[in-house]
C-alpha cells in the first residue's frame, strides 16, 4: 500500500515536472460572435438598414416636394412677368377717328407717327382706320371683344359674315343711329370701315354681286395665252387686250391687260434682279416711278408673304387718297428677274386671277 502511494506521488511529481506546451492561438480575420449574441446582432443590423431606408425615403420626398414647389413658383413668376409685359402694351383709347369705338387692347395704331402724311390723312378722313394685331392674338378675339362691348355703347350687331361667305363681305356689321360700321381683318390687321346703314344690313352684298359678275366673265372658253417668248405663262379670256412694252431691265418686256369696255388695267412688269434688294423695297421703287409718271400718290399700307407661281412672293395693300388696291412682287425662277404684278383698281378680280394662274416658263434646253 505504501508502495502504491509512493508510485502515485512520484507519478504526480513527474507530471508536474513535465513542461507544458503552449498552443498557438488560432487567428481569425473575423472574430466569431458568441452564439448567444448572433440573433440580437442580426436584428440590430436589420433595424439599422430599415432606419436608413426610411431616412432616405423622407429625404427623397422632401427633395421632390421642393422641386415641385420650386417649379410651380417659377412658372407663376414667369406668367406674372408675361402678364405685366402684356399689361404694359394694352391700349386704353378709342379707335382713331371713331369716338365711341374702343381700340382692341392688344393692338397698335398702324399710322402712328404718320398723321402728317397727306395720303394717311385722306385715308383716315374717308372713315377708315387700321390697327395691327399684336403677336398671338387673332381676329376671333377681336370679334368677341366687340360683341361684348359695343352693345353697351349703343351699337347693334346686324351681321357677322364668315370669311367663307360667297354672297357678302367678311366681317362684323354694326349700326348705331344713322351710322354703319364694318370691322374685319386683312393681312391679320384690324380694319375699321365706315359704311351706310343699308350696306351694314346687307353685308356689302351689292359689291359682291359686282365682283361675281366680273369673275364669271373669266370663265369664258374663248381663251388666249401670252407670247411664247414671254417668261410667264397665263391663259386668259380673249376679251382682254394685251400690250407689250420695253422696260429698263435689259431686254425684258412688260405686258398690260385691258378688258374691252373697262377702264381697269393690270400689269406684269420686270423691276430688277432677285437678291438686289428686298421685295418690299422693289414695291416702293415701282410705286415711286409710277407716281412720278402718273402724278399719283400710291403708298403701301401693309404687306405679307404669299405663294405665287410656286414661289414665295409678297402682296401689299396700297392706297391713294380714298382709293385702295393691291400690288404683288414675285421672282421668275427661269431668269431670276423680279416682276411686279399690279392693278390700281379696288377689288380687281383679274388681278386675283393672275396671282392664282400665272406660271413661270422653263428655260428651253
Amino acid at each position: 500500500m505504501k508502495k502504491t502511494n509512493n508510485i502515485i506521488k512520484n507519478s504526480v511529481k513527474f507530471k508536474k515536472n513535465i513542461p507544458r506546451i503552449k498552443r498557438k492561438k488560432k487567428f481569425f480575420l473575423f472574430k466569431k460572435r458568441p452564439k448567444h449574441t448572433t440573433y440580437k446582432a442580426v436584428r440590430n443590423i436589420k433595424q439599422k438598414k430599415a432606419l436608413t431606408r426610411f431616412i432616405l425615403l423622407i429625404l427623397a420626398l422632401i427633395l421632390l416636394i421642393g422641386i415641385f414647389f420650386g417649379t410651380y413658383f417659377a412658372i407663376k413668376a414667369v406668367n406674372s412677368l408675361r402678364q405685366k409685359a402684356q399689361t404694359d402694351n394694352i391700349l386704353n383709347e378709342n379707335v382713331y377717328g371713331f369716338d365711341d369705338i374702343p381700340a382692341f387692347p392688344y393692338s397698335e395704331f398702324i399710322f402712328k407717327g404718320q398723321l402728317e402724311n397727306d395720303t394717311v390723312k385722306t385715308f383716315l378722313s374717308k372713315g377708315n382706320c387700321v390697327y395691327r394685331l399684336l403677336d398671338e392674338h387673332t381676329i376671333d378675339e377681336v370679334f368677341t371683344y366687340y360683341k361684348d362691348l359695343l352693345p353697351e355703347n349703343g351699337w347693334e350687331l346686324k351681321l357677322a359674315v364668315p370669311i367663307s361667305s360667297q354672297e357678302q363681305m367678311f366681317g362684323q356689321y354694326w349700326v348705331k343711329n344713322e351710322k354703319g360700321l364694318r370691322i374685319y381683318s386683312r393681312l391679320n390687321d384690324i380694319w375699321y370701315q365706315t359704311v351706310t346703314v343699308a350696306q351694314a344690313t346687307n353685308g356689302l352684298s351689292d359689291l359682291v354681286m359686282q365682283e361675281t359678275a366680273r369673275k364669271l366673265l373669266l370663265l369664258t372658253t374663248d381663251r388666249v395665252n401670252l407670247l411664247p417668248d414671254f417668261p410667264w405663262s397665263l391663259s386668259f379670256p380673249s376679251d382682254y387686250i394685251t400690250k407689250y412694252y420695253g422696260t429698263n431691265i435689259s431686254s425684258f418686256q412688260g405686258v398690260s391687260f385691258k378688258k374691252i369696255g373697262s377702264n381697269s388695267i393690270e400689269y406684269i412688269e420686270p423691276i430688277g434682279y432677285n437678291g438686289a434688294i428686298s421685295y418690299d423695297a422693289f414695291i416702293n421703287k415701282y410705286l415711286a416711278a409710277y407716281n412720278k409718271k402718273n402724278k399719283t400718290n400710291w403708298q403701301v399700307i401693309n404687306s405679307k408673304e404669299m405663294d405665287i407661281a410656286g414661289d414665295t412672293g409678297v402682296i401689299a395693300n396700297i392706297t391713294n387718297g380714298d382709293k385702295q388696291s393691291n400690288i404683288a412682287v414675285i421672282n421668275n425662277q427661269s431668269n431670276s428677274v423680279v416682276y411686279i404684278i399690279s392693278t390700281f383698281t379696288n377689288n380687281d378680280p383679274f388681278f386675283d386671277y393672275i396671282l392664282t394662274n400665272i406660271k413661270s416658263v422653263a428655260k428651253p434646253t
